[in-house]
């Protein structure tokens, strides 16, 4: 990610947009579609975490075993935020972040005592159902008016859209790359973004992004 000749640099601030911290859903009632953000006198903030940019190459297939994923930033999910309120979830998950000049990328290890529990079918695009799926959400202005959605199921579904204060906008199609992949000890889901497909300030200076991270565990 290059603008008048200087690499850039990127952090992102952790933003609370579910009401409750970076963490994992449970199925609840009210949890048909990506839930709403809370209201901004409730959102927590943190310090600016630094992401390391990678040379090396990534293939996104969720194998997750380049070197690029060895150094990038790692953040694990210790909230379950419905619908117990920032409590211990009952499952682990990892969430690893990098970039390159060209695009930002994302990697879940999502562990699951069960993993024949999954739920995974294959579905249309922008349709998740009542599967296993996580989430990564972007406020690229970091100023908690939008933010760009980039979910996907454990099958490998992909939905998108815009989210702002307005509402959500379902119908945005971004050009990115993702991939699914059930393990013996849970599943892997990688995803590539591409920066032209964002929205951000355009400075020479460093990047810094709000985010949250998301995953949803259907169990009975």
């Amino acid at each position: 990610m290059k603008r008048s000749g200087r690499v850039l640099t990127l952090a992102l601030v952790q933003r609370f947009l579910y009401g409750g911290c970076t963490g994992l859903v449970l199925p609840a009632a009210l949890l048909a579609q990506v839930p709403t953000r809370a209201d901004s006198a409730s959102q927590s903030l943190q310090e600016p975490l630094p992401v390391p940019r990678t040379a090396s190459g990534i293939t996104v297939d969720a194998a997750l075993d380049e070197e690029a994923w060895q150094g990038a930033l790692l953040i694990e999910l210790n909230y379950e935020v419905r619908p117990g309120e920032n409590v211990t979830p009952p499952v682990s998950t990892e969430v690893f972040l990098t970039f390159d000049e060209d695009n930002l990328y994302a990697a879940f290890r999502c562990y699951d005592p069960e993993p024949s529990a999954i739920r995974a079918h294959l579905r249309d695009r922008d349709t998740l159902g009542g599967d296993d799926w996580v989430a990564l959400i972007l406020d690229t202005f970091n100023d908690e008016r939008r933010s760009f959605d980039f979910i996907v199921t454990a099958q490998g579904v992909q939905l998108d859209q815009i989210e702002a204060q307005s509402g959500e906008d379902p119908g945005w199609d971004a050009i990115w790359t993702s991939a699914s992949r059930i393990t013996s000890w849970g599943y892997a889901v990688e995803i590539s973004i591409p920066f032209s497909s964002l929205r951000f300030q355009r400075t020479d200076g460093p990047q810094v992004w709000g985010f949250d991270a998301v995953r949803r565990y259907p169990r009975d």
